[in-house]
């Protein structure tokens, strides 16, 4: 169950990131670009700290916890940045580099240490 949680909070901060970080891309006639960035700011440093705290007691590795994240960030980057910007995800370049992520994500689950 702490997998899945730690799971969905990286997810959640890549999305606040993206938002925080691309809404001024997404609504181009948004008044004040920063004001938003500013805002997602705070949600970003507490998942990121809940998703680190949790990952770190499960796994018992930083280095884990970091592939993970960074796992989770190309699940979350491109489903965003399709649906918002209209950028498609399915590129060869793309493609590849989702699927080796995914790898990743699956070898810190499922690869234990002796």
């Amino acid at each position: 169950m702490k997998l899945v949680l730690v799971m969905l909070l990286f997810l959640a901060m890549h999305a606040f990131a993206w938002f925080g970080a691309n809404s001024q891309h997404v609504w181009r006639e948004q008044p004040n670009a920063m004001l938003t960035a500013l805002m997602f700011g705070v949600p970003v440093a507490l998942t990121a700290y809940l998703a680190t705290k949790y990952g770190y007691e499960f796994f018992d590795s930083l280095w884990s916890v970091r592939m993970v994240a960074q796992g989770a960030f190309y699940i979350c980057f491109p489903t965003l940045t399709w649906i918002f910007l209209d950028e498609s995800p399915f590129t060869t370049k793309t493609i590849i580099s989702i699927i080796l992520s995914a790898v990743i994500v699956f070898v810190q689950f499922f690869w234990k240490d002796a």
